[in-house]
């Protein structure tokens, strides 16, 4: 609105002057001081919606079965532990703020967005099967 208004108070200053090309010089004069009152004015700082990453809720995660028989394994096979002591599951939470923009020609207004990821870790032990264990091939988490 202000480049609007200035733009048109600088093209009368500047056609009263008499000056050839006085006019467009004033009127683009008067918009660019208008657009930076403007920016200042009506563009506060934009915050955009925070993002969150995926909670426990959404992640599938090995259960302990009461009853469940113990595993008597021969060579390599591909099987699923049952946990059998484990203390409580840690939240690691970490948000970082991330900004944008309110640099350069023309401004514009500083937006800024903050984000939230969760990270878990737990202690446990797992039983696997009857026996002794030469080696794991591969653990999968």
């Amino acid at each position: 609105m202000a480049s609007i208004v200035l733009g048109a108070a600088g093209s009368a200053v500047a056609s009263a002057a008499g000056v050839p090309f006085a006019k467009a010089l004033g009127s683009r004069f008067g918009q660019s001081i208008g657009h930076n009152i403007d920016s200042l004015l009506l563009s506060p700082a934009h915050k955009l919606r925070a993002l969150n990453g995926p909670r426990l809720a959404d992640l599938g995660v090995q259960t302990s079965t009461y009853g469940k028989m113990i595993l008597i394994v021969y060579g390599s096979m591909r099987i699923a532990g049952n946990i059998i002591w484990s203390l409580p599951i840690r939240e690691i939470t970490t948000t970082s703020t991330s900004s944008a923009g309110g640099v350069g020609k023309g401004g514009g207004g500083k937006v800024s967005q903050t984000s939230t990821t969760y990270s878990y870790s737990v202690t446990m032990a797992v039983g696997i099967c009857v026996g002794p264990i030469n080696e794991l091939l591969r653990v999968s988490a």
